[in-house]
């Protein structure tokens, strides 16, 4: 199956609502066809956990998640992934640094990996 990589502002800017959120998978159906697609979070400065939720809400609901992976480096935005996962109750593939394709860990059992540690100027 071919992958195809897709930054998440083309999907949908602002990533803070769920409106935008729907948005977003009427886009991503564009690029999905019989497509793995990985979706790209880390050029955008602000996602929010309402626009995460909805739309992995309609992925699954739209019969896409076996062939979605979010590319995630910043680990708040993991948090949310693994928060979502706990709720929903679905499996969402995550992409690392590394290229290492793993199972979110939902928020309950969550642990950093080191390669999730903040960067220290980002620390408050």
């Amino acid at each position: 199956m071919e992958i195809k990589a897709i930054n998440i502002n083309k999907l949908a800017r602002p990533c803070i609502t769920r409106d935008k959120a729907k948005d977003a998978i009427s886009n991503l159906r564009k690029y999905v066809n019989d497509k793995q697609v990985v979706i790209d979070t880390n050029s955008v400065e602000l996602i929010s956990l309402s626009f995460l939720d909805e739309l992995v809400f309609w992925i699954v609901r739209s019969g896409l998640m076996r062939r979605v992976i979010f590319r995630v480096d910043d680990p708040i935005i993991y948090d949310k992934l693994a928060h979502i996962v706990a709720f929903r109750q679905v499996v969402i593939l995550c992409q690392s640094k590394d290229n290492e394709v793993h199972e979110v860990i939902p928020k309950a059992s969550t642990s950093y990996n080191p390669k999730f540690i903040p960067n220290k100027s980002l620390k408050r």
